[in-house]
């Protein structure tokens, strides 16, 4: 206690100090004067920030809203770039329509064309193939009759072979007259040889001719088959006319007047949006004015605001921490104090109560004990004080309720017991009470008491 006491009166003593030192420098303000002052500071300041922090966030909600309205500018563009490409998607189709139809034109023109061709190559197919094959049968039966007739020749050169054989043997055998038949029939088979020989050549003319009518026949097809190419245009043809009706059918869905209304509306929203933009932006350049403006005001008026602020928030806040301290101190000081009393009214008791038991003689009061109650809230707190007896395990309040020897033996006690609780090294203990309302035995009991007490305890008294 006494050091928190020395702190306070040094921490006073500074206060004063200063405001000696103040008053040297010619300042008539006091510390509560720089507090005020300092708090009106602290209180403009923060006004100002108030003001500033609006200001932003007015600007920032004006930012906002021309980012919306940029926002909004560039999806009417979108939708302008989006009608106007859909127009040119409608030129383009109406293109390919226009395209589309002259194909169509021109491939109706062809069909007709092509069904005029088909109904010629259809009569010529069909005449070609009749012709094909009467040549064909006539053609087999020449093969075949000339396929004999070879045949034949072959037979008639073997025999032939054989006349000869037998005309040498004849010839040995001087056979002339049956050599000359045979020389004869060996005429006739040759001149039948050649004549069969120039069949043969008129047949290979005839089967040249036959392959070339052949080739015509393949140039025939190839014109069946621009046929069936023609067929195969006129289910294109079918599905181009589909093609056709799905984009008439689309364009159909395109209005170009509705295009039309739709762009006109979306530039005018686009020009009102620009002109909102514009506003926005004047009141942009605005809140950044009175931000400046503010701004300035902060670093001529109120230059060295924040230094000042900080210097008395530090000087303010250190007191407050010392102040804490002090108070941490008091009430940790006042938790010893605490506990030290309540072991000392423990010892206290258990030293009556020993002193009691062997001073008092009678029955009547088993040992006497000192009780205390604490009055008032924990900073002012205040302790009464009573002694209580004891009899057969009952607390009784001593005052009424006994003898004037047993006041003054319990007087006598009780400053024994404290002399010996409180005072530590100290040998002096001063007694005033009388004992004349002592009986015998008690005055024995107590001077024996006390000269124990001052050999053992307190030495020589």
């Amino acid at each position: 206690m006494g050091r928190l006491r020395k702190e306070i009166n040094q921490l006073k003593h500074d206060i004063q100090r200063l405001e000696g030192e103040l008053l040297e420098t010619g300042s008539t303000r006091t510390v509560s004067d720089c507090q005020r002052e300092l708090e009106a500071l602290s209180d403009q300041s923060r006004s100002t920030r108030r003001s500033i922090k609006r200001l932003h966030e007015t600007r920032e909600v004006e930012i906002r809203r021309q980012q919306n309205a940029e926002n909004v500018v560039r999806d009417m563009r979108e939708k302008v770039t989006a009608a106007e490409y859909k127009v040119k998607a409608r030129e383009r189709i109406e293109k390919q329509i226009e395209k589309i139809q002259a194909d169509y034109r021109e491939q109706m023109r062809r069909s007709r064309e092509t069904e005029l061709d088909a109904d010629t190559l259809s009569s010529r197919i069909e005449k070609a193939s009749r012709v094909l094959h009467d040549a064909k049968q006539v053609w087999n039966e020449k093969i075949e009759s000339a396929q004999n007739d070879v045949l034949q020749s072959t037979q008639a050169l073997e025999r032939i072979d054989l006349l000869t054989a037998e005309i040498l043997n004849y010839m040995e055998n001087s056979g002339h007259e049956t050599l000359q038949t045979m020389l004869s029939e060996k005429k006739e088979h040759e001149a039948r040889a050649e004549e069969l020989t120039r069949k043969l050549a008129t047949a290979a003319q005839q089967l040249r001719e036959f392959e070339k009518e052949m080739m015509d026949r393949q140039g025939i097809e190839r014109e069946l088959n621009d046929h069936i190419r023609y067929h195969d245009y006129q289910k294109d043809l079918a599905r181009c006319e589909q093609d056709l009706q799905r984009l008439q059918a689309e364009q159909g869905n395109f209005s170009l007047m509705s295009y039309e209304q739709d762009m006109e509306k979306l530039k005018r929203n686009q020009q009102r949006l620009f002109t909102q933009r514009g506003s926005l932006q004047g009141e942009i350049k605005e809140i950044d004015v009175r931000i400046q403006t503010c701004q300035d005001d902060l670093s001529t008026d109120y230059a060295n605001v924040e230094q000042d602020y900080q210097r008395q928030f530090l000087s303010v806040k250190g007191k407050e921490l010392a102040v804490e301290d002090l108070d941490k101190n008091t009430k940790a000081l006042e938790q010893a104090i605490m506990r030290y009393h309540t072991v000392k009214m423990e010892d206290l008791n258990k030293l009556i109560r020993e002193l009691w038991v062997n001073i008092y003689t009678g029955g009547d009061i088993d040992y006497i004990a000192i009780r205390s109650d604490n009055e008032g809230s924990p900073s002012n707190r205040s302790y009464n004080y009573r002694l209580v007896m004891f009899k057969k395990g009952q607390e009784m309040i001593m005052r009424g309720r006994c003898s004037a020897g047993q006041k003054v033996l319990t007087s006598i006690i009780v400053r024994l017991a404290l002399a010996d609780t409180f005072g530590v090294n100290c040998g002096i203990l001063a007694l005033d009470e009388p004992t004349t309302n002592l009986d015998r035995d008690n005055i024995k009991s107590l001077a024996e008491q006390l000269s124990r007490f001052g050999i053992y305890a307190l030495g020589p008294v």
